[in-house]
């Protein structure tokens, strides 16, 4: 057998394979050929690790243990990144597959055994048997046969007859739930869905708009679909599922129109594949209407508004008067706050008002009640709102902008702005961004909170709800709204790890760990009796209790004589989802300690806590991240480190997680000993500390750095998670047309909050090198080091640190593994080149 392996993120690469089908196969062993020749010829980009992939085709989806005959000759099978939920149900498959190799071992054994046991006794019990059956008896065979006619349910299976008549020439049969009367379908405002195959197969555009025609297009007239669709009168709409029926294998890269192609690619969010399709069409026809389209939505994704503005204009320019090109032009110009042209754009829209759907004549309506706005003609816009509410009064965007307008009118005003902005948020399952944004401008004005009790009702005394609504908040930067929301939560369900969990990870992000650590201790003194598989929390109560007043430096010689540890092993059982979010309090409750210098506390505890997280498998589960700091913070607890002087001088450490291995050590600086004191900011990127952001590790990396006291010396170690996992995933949706791009842009950002706090703080500023202990990422890590040291080196008051190839082996591929720690972070060993590196620059 034959097919095509293709991954399109970048950089993109395609492998032909050729398969004997006598060969059994997994498709964990194919992924592993495909990710040997990658890394081959892309090695110095990215590397990529069979663990973390699945093939992909059409119609179904290949994990690790598939067989590999299970895929069709000459199909295109696409390469992906797993999920994390992805990984677990892997893992779960490949527990599975060892168990029933397992077994199927032990019962060939078994079979084995008993064939051998039995082998005499069967062979008589035959004999015998042969002997007493008659003559007539042994010369009779008995036939039979197996019908080989299909019963198909007339009820379920038939041609439809009131459909027009093309559909018989097309060789499509229709399985349908309700026949509706012939005229039914024939109305304009029928709204019809697809799924399953192009809409232009039906006649229909994109949105599902047009005259209803069940006609294949040229070049589709022998495809064939089962069809189940669902007629509904009183909602108006018709939805078709189509399943394409034929049996013969598909020609490689054949049969789908490129454009089909591309905007697939962009439902997948793989808008680099989309862009080069419709680039490529355009140099062969300037003119093609869905090609222009196609680029202006790519860059609109992407946040490049200008550059989305230049195709659709060109795309009106060429296509006059067409109301779906102005409504993308609206749109567009509102996002650029040109409400003139914007209105000129929708005006001409309503034109053609009788040919489009509700739906769509509702978003241009709310666009041009935003373009009378943002023109300054407020009467107009007020008049167009309340035409679109009279009509639809649950339209999310008439619904935002009416609560925008009226909240600060009166109380009754500002208490149904809230109810609305909620509703929307709901129905949206918290998508909706300009929804979230503005319930955090209507909490913000007076009494908002107060008024949000009132108008969510029984949700106030629901966790489930008082977690999602303190969540969204959270994640826009709305840190004392779902701080105090997320307070309630806990007061609701005072039992429960979860809402627990949640705010100790919000209180981190505002430096408030003491208060998260007196809150843990609260909440295992009062649930003495909750435990993980046998494991009692209340055994790490006497050791918490050590601390007293302040963590911050405490614990390093705690009152702990006399307190005795037992150690006790869970039970060998799958967690439940309550013990697992415990066990996420008590690996937070870690993570503070370390990071407030409380380290030899965590001896004890980590005594106790350790044979919870031991062979696990923790990475795979929902409390993944706090696992991944236990086991970090675990490992380096076990490694020598100089005990903290009375009155320590400290060289700040800023940084992701990579701050916990230089955490609290000693290193010479300027002729005196200095120790490395953490400034973490979980999970914080470059990215989110551009001034636009709003993401909430923003948030907790400006925090760490007020701890900072004027003219202190601080290193910088940000950037590897931009590295990772950002500027390569950004390329991939166009907000950058390349890595080089990407770096650009990410450093610029960067250097920009270093020269800021630099002066704010009048700062000693060094930069760190981001680590390259990854296999995967360290060819893109060392791409970006290059440049980031260049930027330094150019930028007056930014010392960088030179020592990173130091850590490599000599072909600049590898990391020395003396200075790995556990794959991910360095090992503390490398501080003794970071102490020659700032030494040496300080000479």
């Amino acid at each position: 057998m034959k097919f095509y392996m293709h991954i399109e993120s970048f950089p993109e690469f395609t492998m032909v394979v050729k398969w004997d089908e006598e060969e059994v196969g997994k498709v964990k062993d194919i992924l592993k050929l495909f990710c040997e020749n990658y890394n081959r010829k892309h090695g110095e980009t990215r590397t990529l690790n069979p663990e973390d992939l699945y093939l992909k085709t059409k119609d179904r989806t290949f994990t690790a243990f598939d067989s590999i005959l299970k895929i069709k000759e000459k199909s295109d099978v696409f390469v992906h990144h797993m999920s994390d939920d992805m990984k677990q149900k892997v893992q779960k498959e490949r527990k599975q597959f060892e168990e029933q190799q397992e077994k199927r071992a032990a019962n060939d054994k078994q079979t084995v055994e008993q064939t051998n046991n039995d082998k005499e006794k069967g062979e008589e019990k035959l004999k015998e048997e042969e002997v007493r059956k008659p003559d007539t008896e042994k010369k009779t065979t008995q036939k039979s046969g197996t019908s080989t006619s299909k019963d198909v349910s007339r009820s379920q299976c038939h041609h439809a007859d009131w459909m027009c008549p093309h559909m018989k020439k097309s060789n499509i049969s229709v399985k349908y739930k309700r026949k509706p009367k012939k005229d039914t379908a024939a109305k304009s405002d029928f709204k019809v869905q697809v799924e399953g195959a192009p809409p232009s197969f039906f006649g229909l555009d994109e949105d599902g708009e047009g005259e209803f025609n069940f006609q294949p297009p040229c070049g589709q007239g022998s495809s064939k679909y089962k069809l189940d669709f669902v007629v509904k009168p009183s909602e108006k709409t018709i939805s078709i599922k189509a399943e394409q029926i034929s049996d013969d294998d598909e020609p490689h890269d054949g049969g789908e129109s490129q454009m089909e192609k591309a905007k697939k690619f962009l439902e997948e969010s793989n808008c680099r594949k989309a862009r080069e399709i419709y680039l490529k069409a355009l140099e062969e026809n300037p003119k093609c209407k869905e090609a222009l389209i196609g680029m202006f939505r790519v860059y609109r994704r992407a946040g490049r508004i200008d550059e989305a503005l230049g195709y659709i204009k060109q795309a009106d320019e060429l296509h006059q008067y067409s109301y779906k090109i102005n409504q993308m032009l609206g749109d567009t110009y509102l996002e650029k706050r040109q409400g003139r042209d914007a209105l000129l754009a929708f005006t001409t829209c309503m034109r053609s008002r009788d040919k489009m759907s509700r739906r769509r004549l509702h978003d241009i309506k709310i666009g041009l009640c935003r373009s009378f706005l943002q023109a300054g003609k407020k009467s107009e816009g007020l008049r167009s709102l309340q035409s679109l509410l009279s009509e639809n009064l649950e339209h999310h965007k008439a619904l935002l902008e009416y609560a925008a307008m009226i909240y600060q009118k009166t109380t009754l005003a500002h208490k149904e702005s809230i109810t609305m902005v909620l509703t929307v948020i709901t129905q949206s399952k918290g998508k909706d961004k300009e929804a979230i944004q503005l319930l955090i401008k209507l909490l913000r004005h007076q009494n908002g909170m107060k008024y949000l009790q009132s108008e969510i009702h029984e949700a106030w005394n629901s966790f489930t709800a008082l977690s999602f609504l303190g969540n969204s908040l959270r994640d826009f930067g709305a840190i004392p709204e779902a701080t105090k929301i997320l307070q309630r939560a806990v007061d609701v369900e005072p039992k429960n790890p979860r809402p627990l969990l949640n705010l100790m990870h919000l209180y981190e992000v505002q430096d408030r760990h003491q208060e998260a650590v007196e809150m843990a201790l609260q909440y295992l003194k009062k649930n003495t009796s909750l435990n993980v598989a046998g494991v009692q929390c209340s055994s790490f109560v006497p050791l918490l209790e050590c601390v007293h007043n302040d963590i911050y430096l405490n614990g390093t010689s705690p009152g702990m004589s006399g307190i005795v540890i037992t150690v006790v092993h869970p039970l060998i059982r799958v967690y439940t989802d309550d013990e697992l979010y415990l066990l996420a309090v008590l690996f937070t409750l870690v993570k503070i300690l370390f990071i407030k210098g409380s380290i030899r506390l965590l001896h004890g505890i980590h005594r106790l806590l350790d044979p919870c997280h031991k062979d696990r498998d923790l990475h795979l589960t929902l409390i993944r991240n706090e696992a991944a700091y236990y086991a970090t913070i675990s490992e380096l607890i076990t490694i020598d480190m100089c005990p903290l002087p009375e009155t320590p001088k400290f060289i700040y450490f800023a940084s992701d997680s990579h701050c916990l291995t230089p955490a609290w050590r000693t290193i010479e600086y300027k002729g005196t000993p200095h120790v490395i004191h953490p400034l973490l900011a979980t999970g914080c990127k470059i990215w989110h500390l551009r001034p636009e952001g709003v993401f909430y590790p923003k948030d907790s990396f400006f925090n760490m750095m007020k701890i900072v006291p004027k003219r202190s010396t601080v290193i910088f170690n940000m950037g590897e998670i931009d590295c990772r996992e950002g500027i390569i995933f950004a390329v991939e949706k166009c907000k950058y047309d390349n890595v080089e791009d990407g770096i650009a842009k990410v450093i610029d950002i960067y250097l920009k909050v270093m020269k800021k706090l630099k002066s704010l703080y009048n700062l000693r500023v060094f930069v760190h090198p981001v680590n390259p202990v990854l296999d995967m990422t360290r060819s893109m890590v060392m791409k970006f080091n290059l440049a980031l040291e260049e930027a330094v080196r150019n930028m007056p008051g930014l010392t960088w640190l030179d020592f990173v190839d130091e850590m490599l082996a000599r072909d600049r591929k590898q990391i020395q593994p003396q200075y790995s720690l556990d794959q991910t972070h360095l090992h503390p060993c490398y501080l003794s080149l970071l102490e020659q590196a700032i030494n040496r620059k300080h000479s």
